[in-house]
């Protein structure tokens, strides 16, 4: 059924033929296929008419029922426009297929070939636009939104069975004490409260200037990319160089402030070598810029995506320096756009994406609470987990610092007591794992 003048990355009619044929000899794996594929990810029409067809007759399909439906619906004769007589193109579909349990790999090449169809038409829309007169920036703001839905659209909806069994795989896992928590930061009274970073989810770290909040956000960085999670750092606060000296110190345990190197030992030396090689190694990315808006990081985590494995963790430092990309004149609603974008976009690329915030002077006396967030609007709404850093200035422990997890969507609030040790720009705490080479 292939031609040569098919591009095979566009197309792939022997690959939705080989998922039609597996389904017709095992209609079983069906629930394999079906979050998946849709019938219009078909490029050829006839083949995703079979495939409706499939989907209906469900578990009773064969040659004849699926023969027999498109004959009931009215769709047989679009299916024979490009198949060919039904019975005999499904016949050979299920005796030339190699095995049916590869469905799901087959089913995966189709729905790339629709993701790049997907791809082409949006660069030909934003190519038509910019040739029309269209300003850049809105052209690939709407370029990014697009490919960004493309790429997080997947087959039907589940059906309220697809969910119980996921729901009852989740369980049993619990049961057996086997559940997969998400990105732990190695903090562990932390990590028992909200069980890890988990995909979809948004997580804000609220503090007041000074107070660390960048640190404990790159901490959890550095955790979730030595443990082979692909991270991504966007800091709208500080360049490049100066995360990659608190992120040596960090890893490394020394002190890489300019006023320090004089006085490093050899030992010093070595270490920071050695941290400055495990980094290198990293799955992490730190990219350049200013002014962020939440298409931008859109973009630049689809482009990652699109050149090694998916993104595992996105950090924003921090909310109030980013930019909604629109002119509201009301920066409460501002921040607003960003948390519900921020939000969205952990929801539609299942990453979990954790942002900075500042609050108001007005916790200076106190603990910090959620009205305390500054410019909050949204914040406290759109977000899952809620964590606030706190300096109780206890007398005699000046490095002793508090987070309080103020909102957990799916969990408990609580404290966790922290120790801040700001010349190796790391947080620890008397269960907390230290980052290891």
């Amino acid at each position: 059924m292939t031609s040569s003048l098919v591009n095979p990355s566009l197309s792939n009619p022997e690959m939705e033929r080989n998922v039609i044929g597996a389904l017709l000899a095992a209609p079983e794996m069906l629930a394999q296929v079906r979050p998946i594929l849709t019938p219009g990810m078909f490029s050829i029409e006839g083949n995703g008419t079979i495939y409706q067809a499939i989907i209906e007759r469900g578990e009773l399909s064969d040659i004849t029922t699926v023969a027999e439906q498109l004959r009931q619906s009215g769709r047989l004769a679009v299916a024979e426009l490009t198949t060919g007589p039904i019975v005999t193109y499904l016949a050979g579909a299920m005796t030339e297929i190699a095995s049916a349990l590869n469905v799901r790999a087959y089913a995966e090449i189709v729905y790339e070939a629709w993701r790049r169809r997907v791809a082409m038409d949006e660069l030909s829309k934003a190519a038509t636009a910019i040739s029309s007169g269209r300003k850049a920036d809105e052209v690939s703001a709407a370029l990014s939104r697009a490919l960004v839905e493309g790429a997080s659209k997947r087959g039907d909806d589940p059906t309220i069975t697809d969910i119980l069994a996921a729901y009852d795989a989740d369980r049993e896992k619990e049961r057996d004490g086997k559940s997969t928590a998400g990105i732990l930061t190695g903090i562990h009274a932390l990590d028992s409260i909200t069980d890890g970073w988990r995909p979809g989810k948004f997580v804000v770290v609220a503090g007041r200037p000074g107070e660390g909040k960048t640190t404990l956000m790159l901490n959890f960085a550095a955790r979730a990319a030595k443990k082979g999670h692909r991270t991504v750092v966007f800091s709208l606060e500080m360049g490049e160089k100066e995360i990659m000296r608190k992120l040596v110190a960090d890893v490394a345990g020394v002190n890489t402030t300019h006023a320090a190197a004089k006085q490093m030992t050899p030992e010093a030396w070595d270490k920071e070598n050695e941290a400055k090689n495990a980094i290198n190694r990293w799955p992490l990315h730190l990219p350049s810029g200013l002014g962020y808006t939440v298409d931008d990081i859109a973009a630049k985590v689809h482009r990652l995506n699109m050149r090694g494995n998916p993104i595992g963790l996105i950090i924003v430092d921090y909310l109030q320096l980013m930019s909604s990309g629109q002119r509201t004149g009301n920066r409460v609603e501002e921040v607003s756009i960003i948390t519900r974008g921020l939000k969205a976009l952990a929801m539609t690329l299942q990453v979990p994406i954790i942002a900075g915030s500042q609050l108001s002077r007005a916790v200076a006396d106190g603990e910090p609470k959620l009205e305390h967030l500054r410019e909050s609007g949204s914040i406290e709404q759109d977000a899952d987990i809620v964590a606030m850093l706190h300096n109780p200035n206890t007398p005699g422990q000046p490095n002793t610092r508090e987070l309080f997890i103020r909102k957990n969507r799916e969990g408990a609030a609580g404290k966790v007591p922290l120790i801040a040790q700001f010349h190796i720009s790391r947080f620890a705490g008397a269960m907390m794992e230290t980052t290891k080479l």
